[in-house]
C-alpha cells in the first residue's frame, strides 16, 4: 500500500525520478543549513546526521524487540542482554554526535510526523 504513489512513479529506465529529486532537494537543503561552515564540515555534518538516522531507527528496533520479547513465554536473557547493550551502545553513539547533529535530527524528525499523521489518517480503521 503506497500513499505517496508519485514517489512510485517510473521512467521508461525504472527509475523513480520523483523520488530521486524529492531527496536530491533535501540533500541541498541540509546542506544549505550549513553553508558558512568549510566543505569538509559540511561533509561531516551530513556524515553524523545520516549516521543519527540510523541510530533512531536502531533504537526503535530495540524497544521493538523488547516489547515482542515480552509477550512471549519464558525470559531469554541471553537475548536480552545483547538487546540492552546494543541500546546503550546506540545511545553512547547518539550522545557521540554532538549537540548540533541531535538538534537538526530531532527537528527533521518531528518534520516528519505530519506525514505520519497523514498516511495514518488515510489507513482503514480496523476496529
Amino acid at each position: 500500500m503506497i500513499y505517496f504513489k508519485n514517489f512510485a512513479k517510473e521512467n521508461k529506465n525504472a527509475t523513480p525520478v520523483v523520488a530521486l529529486i524529492f531527496s536530491s532537494v533535501l540533500v541541498s537543503i541540509v546542506v544549505s543549513m550549513n553553508f558558512s561552515n568549510s566543505l569538509a564540515a559540511t561533509y561531516k555534518f551530513a556524515i553524523l546526521l545520516g549516521t543519527l538516522t540510523c541510530l533512531v531507527a536502531y533504537l526503535f528496533s530495540i524497544i521493538a524487540f523488547f516489547i515482542l520479547d515480552s509477550k512471549q513465554p519464558g525470559i531469554r536473557w541471553g537475548k536480552l542482554t545483547v538487546a540492552f547493550l546494543a541500546f546503550i551502545y546506540s545511545m553512547w553513539a547518539v550522545i557521540g554526535s554532538g549537540e548540533e547533529i541531535v538538534y537538526w535530527g530531532f527537528v527533521m524528525l518531528m518534520a516528519g510526523l505530519p506525514f505520519y499523521a497523514w498516511i495514518k489518517m488515510k489507513q482503514k480503521s480496523t476496529l
